[in-house]
């Protein structure tokens, strides 16, 4: 890529792989600042959506990533209700589960 003024922007979440059935490769994201070793990364930690309860629920799980930045997310939202999980192998009984909140 040839570019003059050699501006560019990404926007990208190494936590998250929407495009993996495209094929999509998760190392042009992390190896991105050494492909582009003037470039800047800003980390966008603020998350505006979930409680503080859900995000640490999803850091448990996303730190187990072979390949992860090392980042803290919090949550602008309150801390949220407990996060509680059934289970059900029958089929009628999981629509009940998700029902009953």
């Amino acid at each position: 890529m040839l570019i003059k003024q050699k501006n560019i922007f990404v926007v990208g979440d190494p936590d998250q792989s929407i495009y993996s059935w495209r094929n999509a490769d998760i190392t042009n994201i992390l190896n991105f600042k050494s492909d582009y070793n003037k470039s800047k990364i800003i980390y966008l930690n603020k998350n505006y959506r979930s409680s503080q309860n859900i995000i640490d629920a999803s850091q448990s799980v996303i730190s187990e990533n072979a390949t992860n930045y090392s980042r803290q997310i919090t949550s602008v939202n309150e801390k949220g209700n407990l996060i509680i999980s059934k289970e059900s192998y029958e089929k009628t009984k999981k629509q009940k589960l998700f029902q009953e909140k």
